[in-house]
């Protein structure tokens, strides 16, 4: 057991285990969390038989005070899906993480101070860029949401410096982040497809920017990054059916198209639905992944 002596505040701390930290792997349990029995088990064998991986998270499962309330919170499994994702969002749990610690030494890897409240984030997207992430599909820890939370009381500047994250990332892609409509560029990557003709346009645009930029950065795996984004344009046209003649032309005249995986089935429902002008609008949830 290690005590501060004074209050030094979470990320010096993290940083200190880290530099006190005498074993092979770093796993992160925070105080008020119940860890699924055998957790670590898992972990462990996974890291041990996969010795190319910097680190491996899990589902977690959300428990909520005053109620008997419990949501499970998935994550994508394989470390390409986990990059594309990061582009909106922490997709890595901090607290299930496991953590080689002579890979985060090696590449010098902290916990960084200027990303207050989003430390994590911050530290799985530089730890992704150097190393392979693995989110193994099942609930390992069980997480405790009330309204002191620091991620309740710390809100604004979780949001703030989240994306700040995401910024560098566009910015390592080649994207000048200062050119973005964040409202429009969260409303396409969370599924948010309620969207008039310009922000529509907008989504389109954004799209074929980041597949140019980042086939010339290499900054994600392209093909993967390419397939995400044309998924999500098609779902937006076939969300977007209200607008009739003018969607079925933008989705079929876009350069996206080229790239486009829909099957026929779904074209055709897509063609019918713009006939018939159909309306349906998808809300997102607060704890969306798609």
């Amino acid at each position: 057991m290690v005590s501060n002596g004074k209050n030094i505040k979470l990320i010096a701390t993290l940083n200190k285990g880290i530099d006190l930290a005498k074993g092979k792997y770093i796993c992160r349990v925070d105080a008020d969390d119940i860890n699924v029995h055998n957790r670590i088990e898992k972990q462990v064998a996974f890291m041990e038989q996969n010795p190319e991986y910097a680190a491996c998270s899990s589902w977690v499962k959300f428990f909520f005070e005053n109620s008997d309330y419990t949501l499970l919170y998935k994550l994508s499994e394989k470390h390409e899906d986990i990059r594309i994702k990061t582009l909106y969002q922490n997709h890595f749990c901090h607290p299930a993480s496991f953590i080689r610690k002579d890979f985060i030494n090696q590449h010098k890897l902290r916990f960084d101070p200027a990303y207050i409240h989003s430390e994590d984030y911050c530290f799985f997207v530089r730890l992704s860029e150097v190393g392979k992430l693995y989110n193994l599909q099942e609930n390992l820890v069980n997480i405790r949401k009330h309204s002191t939370n620091v991620s309740v009381l710390n809100a604004d500047a979780q949001n703030r410096n989240s994306l700040l994250v995401i910024k560098f990332q566009l910015e390592r892609m080649g994207i000048n982040p200062d050119d973005i409509n964040y409202d429009i560029y969260f409303k396409y990557f969370y599924a948010n497809f309620n969207m008039n003709k310009y922000e529509i346009e907008y989504a389109e645009k954004l799209a074929l920017d980041m597949i140019e930029a980042n086939s010339k950065s290499k900054y994600l795996p392209q093909i993967k990054l390419t397939d995400f984004l044309t998924d999500k344009w098609f779902h937006l046209c076939m969300n977007s059916t209200q607008y009739g003649n003018w969607t079925y032309n933008k989705y079929f005249n876009s350069l996206l198209f080229k790239y486009d995986k829909a099957n026929n089935y779904n074209k055709l429902k897509f063609y019918i639905k713009t006939k018939l002008k159909y309306k349906k609008t998808k809300l997102p949830s607060k704890y969306n992944n798609n």
